[in-house]
């Protein structure tokens, strides 16, 4: 029970055209990360994500589609979007009131019967080694100024949709990234990399190719 595209579209144009001249239209942008490209990230990279106790951050994060998408894919304990759009943000709300009324107990739900049935199998209960469910990711998305805003210090995933992004912006993205983050954080950016950076493998080339592919033609229906 999503919100439709051209409702988004809408409301992203209108706020957009109503900002201070001196902000880049071009910043505000409405794109997304697509569900298998992130499918594919978290696959590729699961390793290096804490299994427990991990956070995950969207900077310009819409109406949470990817947040939600991250909080399926991944067993963080908590997955936060900042907006600066109101319009967005308040959508967003309405989808993350959904999330916590039905898909978070849910995946509850799938998860404890998912743990009673291997505990079943193996016989864990009787040799003191039980499967214990964890609880499904919280979900917050915030309205504010992700420059501005220093909560996402303790991510240790962050996803910035920086296909549309002017290069002033994505620069001082980069900057408050190397002053908040603690070292093995991982951020996925799309079309634009940091400078201070490690170098991507091949597969993860890949991934961000078709990943920024997908946010290009969702920033083009939203430029519509």
């Amino acid at each position: 029970r999503d919100h439709p595209g051209s409702l988004i579209r809408e409301r992203c144009r209108d706020e957009m055209f109503a900002k201070d001249a001196e902000e880049s239209v071009r910043d505000l942008v409405y794109g997304e990360f697509g569900f298998m490209s992130m499918v594919a990230f978290f696959k590729n990279h699961r390793d290096k994500i804490p299994k427990t106790g991990g956070v995950c951050y969207d900077l310009g994060s819409g109406v949470g589609r990817p947040a939600f998408a991250a909080a399926t894919l991944h067993p963080f304990e908590r997955v936060v979007g900042l907006e600066c759009l109101a319009g967005l943000h308040a959508l967003g709300a309405e989808l993350c009131a959904l999330y916590n009324a039905e898909v978070a107990p849910a995946m509850a739900a799938a998860m404890n019967s998912h743990a009673a049935a291997m505990n079943n199998n193996n016989g864990a209960e009787a040799a003191g080694g039980a499967i214990i469910p964890r609880p499904p990711p919280s979900v917050e998305l915030l309205h504010g100024d992700f420059l501005v805003n220093d909560s996402w210090r303790d991510a240790d995933v962050v996803l910035v949709n920086s296909c549309c992004f002017s290069a002033d912006l994505f620069a001082r993205i980069e900057q408050r990234a190397v002053q908040l983050l603690r070292p093995g954080a991982l951020v996925v950016t799309l079309r634009q990399t940091f400078l201070n950076h490690v170098v991507p493998s091949k597969e993860t080339e890949k991934v961000a190719a078709k990943a920024a592919a997908e946010a290009e033609a969702a920033a083009a229906d939203a430029a519509e």
